[in-house]
């Protein structure tokens, strides 16, 4: 009974680490090659155990993020008696747009790529009347169509409370605005 089992035991010793499949499922019962096989295989267990794992700690290992987040500002603002800035009346009004108040990054090694850009000749900060794409039509009685010192709907400019006739058509009347002027959706520009 002893050497049966020995047998039995030995057998199924043999069976498990002396033979490999291949993709096939082709069990090959060759010693050496099944050997070879089972040596790679401890092989690269130790490797990765060994000298990856515990030796040079690879689980403590991290990489330092790096990545830059942009923050589009878009629209203005209007500032009162901003004497910081150069303007030399305290008690004066000025409109920033994006380039008065956004600052650029900070780091090393960056880089900026302009995606989107609309070119505006011969603008200059002042009032005017607003374009009539942007649909903000008064008349002379009805005022409150233009509250004063209120942003517009498209944030270009600031109400100063006049109904005034457009540039693009006489005939039609629209709000005044304080902004960059003739402002961007004008035909007029």
């Amino acid at each position: 009974m002893g050497a049966s089992m020995k047998r039995v035991f030995s057998s199924a010793i043999t069976d498990t680490f002396y033979t490999y499949s291949t993709v096939k499922i082709v069990q090959v019962p060759h010693t050496i090659i099944a050997s070879l096989y089972r040596l790679l295989q401890f092989a690269i267990v130790v490797y990765i155990a060994c000298y990856i794992v515990w030796y040079k700690k690879g689980y403590q290992e991290f990489q330092e993020p790096r990545a830059t987040s942009i923050i589009k500002v878009k629209g203005l603002t209007k500032v009162f008696g901003n004497d910081t800035a150069g303007y030399g009346n305290s008690s004066s009004q000025h409109l920033w747009d994006t380039a008065e108040y956004q600052v650029p990054p900070m780091e090393n090694n960056a880089f900026f790529i302009a995606t989107r850009q609309i070119i505006t000749f011969d603008q200059e900060e002042g009032v005017c009347p607003s374009a009539l794409d942007d649909k903000l039509f008064c008349n002379s009685t009805q005022l409150d169509a233009c509250p004063k010192d209120k942003q517009t709907p498209n944030t270009f400019g600031y109400f100063t409370g006049k109904c005034v006739a457009s540039l693009e058509n006489y005939n039609i009347t629209v709000c005044e605005i304080h902004a960059w002027c003739p402002e961007e959706l004008s035909n007029s520009t």
